[in-house]
């Protein structure tokens, strides 16, 4: 409920930047849609927005652009299939040295 409310007192107003960190890992498929559509609506006006996620088809959906991080460093920033593809490769390699 506290995301649902938070999301929903953030984006009453038309704010010029929007940080979304992992609005959709939490609520019901229905609060995800109104989310999502919310976001649409204010990517149509231009609004600058910030989406922190692990899910990589939300960030396909949502964003052209991407920010890469490796131990509070940038490693990539640009375009958001390439930025998922280096993501997905570190990502692979921790779980390789884990092992």
């Amino acid at each position: 409920m506290q995301a649902r409310l938070g999301f929903a007192c953030t984006t009453a107003v038309d704010p010029d930047i929007l940080i979304v960190d992992e609005v959709l890992a939490v609520g019901d498929s229905n609060f995800q849609k109104k989310c999502l559509k919310r976001i649409k609506k204010l990517q149509e006006k231009n609004v600058t927005f910030i989406m922190v996620s692990h899910d990589n088809q939300s960030l396909l959906d949502y964003c052209k652009r991407a920010l890469v991080f490796e131990k509070g460093k940038i490693i990539y920033d640009g375009d958001i299939n390439k930025s998922i593809s280096i993501y997905e490769k570190k990502m692979d390699e921790k779980y390789h040295e884990s092992k």
